[in-house]
């Protein structure tokens, strides 16, 4: 980036922390705080990816960050305590408490007049984060978010939003990074198409992005239909869906990718491996395979299923499909179907086991002795 577009971005940032870190806006958090109790609350699981969660003014954060999520409102604070806690006065947010574990939280402070509205996130009493947003009423126009890690140094995203007839018709998304004298800078030009049976979303002309239902309720007002609760049924047939579209006869093991932060799941995908050039630590290392995945996310939208739950219902509907030979009639032979994240957990392993009844992982399980 050129040096005359990082003094840009450096003023930029300078003249935000400058509007909204006053001593006045200081103390309003503090006083939110310490009068959360007096507020109205509301609660929501999920969404740890996403600023704010349920509550994320950015209506194309999670369309562009594919395994990010904005989470579910609760009905109310249930026994396992919820990822974020929000803090109404007279229907205005006002605080947000963002739960990182047992013992951390974090607390964003919000504060709307007129068509403004202003955020500072704390961290250990430090601002972590700013975020000024612009209103036309209820339409969003623009959003600038600000992540401070220390001085000149940051990241910042700058969204606009234009809209035709009160529908929103296209985005333009910088995201920006400075490290003192060296920057990056990327656009993403979003482009919305209205049909009959759904919202259409492409990115820089092209590519076309998925909208999570949350989000195309959010841009056209219409609310989908909340889903039933997720079965291992619903999986068992996007696992056969998937496996009867491969074609290739050298298949000897599947994975079906399960990876998490906390309990949120944030990808759920498909993949399988062939016999090709595989040989060693290679044969059975998932960082070695071909990766070509189907997602599985979309069965997971407007549904409440955590890490935990979506890995005993899938280790039921593999061990079903094993126990019907239902990979064994498409492949001809016995296949080993691995579920896994990154790290192999105890967890997983367990579900894998439970998932090959007829021993189809023991080859997999042997080779994990060797490189744990």
């Amino acid at each position: 980036m050129k040096n005359l577009k990082i003094r840009k971005y450096l003023d930029l940032a300078e003249q935000i922390i400058c509007q909204v870190c006053t001593q006045n806006n200081l103390n309003s958090v503090k006083n939110a705080i310490k009068h959360k109790n007096d507020f109205q609350m509301q609660c929501s699981r999920g969404g740890l990816l996403v600023t704010r969660g349920y509550y994320c003014p950015s209506l194309v954060e999670e369309i562009l960050i594919t395994n990010a999520r904005r989470g579910k409102l609760l009905a109310s604070d249930t026994k396992k305590r919820p990822d974020y806690y929000y803090y109404f006065d007279n229907d205005k947010l006002v605080l947000i408490q963002k739960n990182l574990d047992n013992e951390t939280f974090r607390y964003e402070w919000v504060n709307r007049v007129e068509d403004t509205e202003i955020s500072l996130y704390m961290e250990e009493n430090e601002v972590r984060r700013i975020i000024i947003s612009t209103y036309d009423g209820n339409r969003i126009i623009e959003n600038i978010f600000l992540t401070i890690f220390f001085s000149n140094c940051f990241d910042m995203v700058l969204e606009t939003y234009s809209y035709k007839e009160n529908k929103l018709v296209s985005v333009i998304r910088k995201d920006v990074s400075i490290f003192n004298d060296t920057g990056r800078e990327e656009i993403h030009y979003l482009d919305f198409i209205y049909n009959s049976d759904r919202l259409k979303c492409f990115v820089n002309g092209k590519t076309e992005l998925h909208i999570p239902p949350i989000v195309e309720g959010l841009i056209t007002g219409k609310q989908k239909t909340v889903k039933k609760p997720l079965c291992k049924t619903d999986i068992s047939k996007a696992l056969k869906n998937a496996v009867t579209s491969w074609k290739n006869e050298n298949i000897y093991a599947i994975s079906v990718f399960i990876n998490h932060s906390g309990d949120e799941v944030t990808d759920f995908a498909i993949s399988f491996n062939t016999e090709e050039h595989q040989v060693g630590e290679e044969r059975w290392n998932y960082a070695f395979w071909n990766q070509e995945e189907k997602d599985l996310m979309y069965l997971l939208e407007e549904r409440e299923t955590d890490w935990k739950k979506l890995l005993e219902l899938t280790s039921s509907a593999v061990r079903k499909l094993q126990e019907d030979g239902f990979f064994k009639k498409v492949f001809g032979k016995d296949i080993a179907v691995i579920i896994h994240g990154y790290e192999y957990e105890d967890i997983e392993l367990e579900a894998t086991r439970n998932a090959n009844p007829n021993g189809q992982a023991e080859e997999f399980f042997d080779a994990l002795k060797n490189y744990r």
